[in-house]
């Protein structure tokens, strides 16, 4: 994917690695299911290049995911 430049760029914490990831999909493609799914990708490739195992990787970005949309962390981004 095109996005994994910025997991490898990118040494913030996950919420800006999110933003990240997020701007980088505007370029292409910027509904939010979208971005969403470039968020995903970038957290689990991130842990996957920390040496986890595929698995829990996924399930774990999942639930962190779901934790900064909860609390209001997750910001829309448009090109408007």
């Amino acid at each position: 994917m095109q996005v994994l430049p910025v997991v490898l760029y990118n040494m913030g914490d996950d919420e800006e690695l999110i933003q990240a990831a997020q701007e980088q999909c505007l370029i292409t493609h910027g509904h939010i299911c979208n971005q969403m799914c470039c968020a995903l990708y970038c957290l689990w490739a991130r842990r996957i290049i920390a040496g986890l195992e595929i698995r829990r990787p996924l399930r774990l970005r999942l639930q962190g995911l779901k934790n900064i949309i909860r609390t209001g962390k997750w910001k829309i981004i448009s090109l408007n």
